[in-house]
């Protein structure tokens, strides 16, 4: 929501006091373009891919920064990175892969549960081809695709089957010798969204947080954004502050 007399303020500012006017948001379903289209869409003229700074954006900046794990593509990761989101958390990501690395989680989206192949997935061929692959349509265990990192936002599509299967990654390297730690990052850990005019409490991304802090026994190694330090951090060092 932009209050009555937001964006005349915000461009008043722009305009006459030369303020540099930047946009932080814990919504990690937008990514920065389509967040900048709502903004504008809502009067804030100024709003551009540049000047947002989304929980989406820091979550996938950290996996591209922080946790680049090859000298050859740096400020790349440099694994596939299973998403608990929506498309949007999906576009931020692809931008920090290495060449060749993809994002999955949208695959789930509709895909009936049985507990019994998921948990015999990273063996078995029960999960469904990434997007795009050259398969043919083929299923692929969770070893083939050789996910290095949990990342969750709000989920639309979120589901048991994908509780399930970022809780098996994030467990991975107690359970499989052999297998690495997979880093755990959260968007952001809000645990409700104000629906309606009634205002109700409905399921934030801290509530899908929780749930799978629950299952796979693990806390996130990092929360992105407001009110945690990543998204500032970030802020101070993009504009040189």
């Amino acid at each position: 929501t932009v209050f009555e007399g937001v964006a005349d303020t915000v461009a008043w500012l722009e305009k006459e006091r030369s303020i540099k006017v930047r946009y932080m948001t814990n919504n990690a379903t937008l990514s920065r373009e389509q967040a900048a289209a709502k903004f504008r869409s809502r009067g804030l003229k100024s709003a551009r891919v540049e000047n947002i700074y989304s929980s989406a954006y820091v979550g996938a900046l950290h996996l591209g920064t922080k946790l680049a794990n090859d000298p050859s593509t740096p400020n790349k990761f440099n694994k596939n990175v299973f998403v608990v989101g929506t498309e949007g958390l999906h576009q931020e990501v692809r931008e920090v892969l290495a060449p060749g690395r993809m994002t999955y989680g949208l695959e789930l989206n509709e895909v009936p549960y049985n507990g019994s192949k998921v948990a015999s997935s990273f063996v078995k061929k029960h999960l469904p081809a990434p997007k795009g692959s050259t398969s043919g349509g083929k299923n692929v265990s969770l070893s083939d695709l050789d996910i290095g990192a949990v990342i969750i936002g709000l989920d639309w599509g979120w589901n048991i089957h994908k509780l399930s299967v970022a809780s098996m990654l994030l467990q991975q390297h107690k359970r499989i010798k052999g297998k690495e730690e997979v880093h755990f990052v959260s968007t952001n850990r809000d645990p409700q969204i104000p629906m309606g005019k009634e205002g109700w409490l409905l399921p934030g991304a801290g509530a899908q947080v929780e749930s799978l802090v629950a299952v796979s026994g693990r806390q996130p190694d990092v929360v992105c954004g407001k009110p945690n330090l990543p998204m500032i951090e970030l802020l101070f060092e993009q504009e040189k502050i």
